[in-house]
């Protein structure tokens, strides 16, 4: 009789062990667990969604006699260093009033990299492109080609067509030298 209790109370963990992870193997979708997340960009560590954190802008200068403009964030590195060169980034936006979302954002979304300088980093953009139309500013070479996928309203996920290159990133809007969200990647 105890070693029926005690084969009994076994399968019951074993039942137990596999209804708990079967649960948490399906909470691992990050299309769902973006929709739970409050407005901002994040990144996908392969469990959770992580905040990124936004872009610290510090300076505007012009370079070449006018031709260029650049702009300066503080650190020689962000703060959020990802350690998957192909990663995910899930961008929510804030919904307004009427419960839509203001999608104009989130069509413009940019990745690009920044050059690493001994304190700082800088994206250098055309002094015609302006703050808010960078993304048609930048070269091929700075902005790696990126593909964007509606994940609920308000919500898209990003990522990048091809592994990242080893650098300091900065996501956003095309707006990005003034607001956005900076990481790395370093191998």
């Amino acid at each position: 009789m105890r070693r029926f209790a005690n084969v009994k109370i076994f399968a019951s963990a074993l039942v137990f062990v596999g209804l708990a992870g079967a649960s948490f193997a399906q909470s691992l979708d990050p299309k769902e667990e973006a929709a739970k997340l409050e407005p901002g960009a994040y990144y996908w560590t392969g469990a959770a969604w992580q905040a990124l954190e936004p872009v610290t802008w510090s300076a505007n200068g012009v370079k070449k006699a006018g031709k260029s403009s650049v702009w300066s964030y503080r650190r020689p590195e962000a703060r959020i260093q990802i350690t998957d060169g192909n990663p995910l980034f899930c961008y929510k936006v804030v919904e307004t009033a009427g419960g839509s979302s203001d999608s104009s954002s989130s069509q413009n979304v940019v990745i690009a990299r920044l050059d690493q300088k001994k304190d700082h980093r800088e994206l250098e953009t055309p002094a015609d492109a302006g703050a808010f139309t960078l993304k048609a500013g930048l070269s091929k070479e700075r902005t790696p080609g990126i593909t964007v996928t509606a994940a609920a309203t308000g919500v898209i996920l990003i990522s990048p067509k091809a592994p990242l290159s080893p650098g300091e990133y900065v996501l956003g809007g095309s707006s990005l030298a003034i607001t956005g969200y900076d990481f790395g990647f370093h191998r």
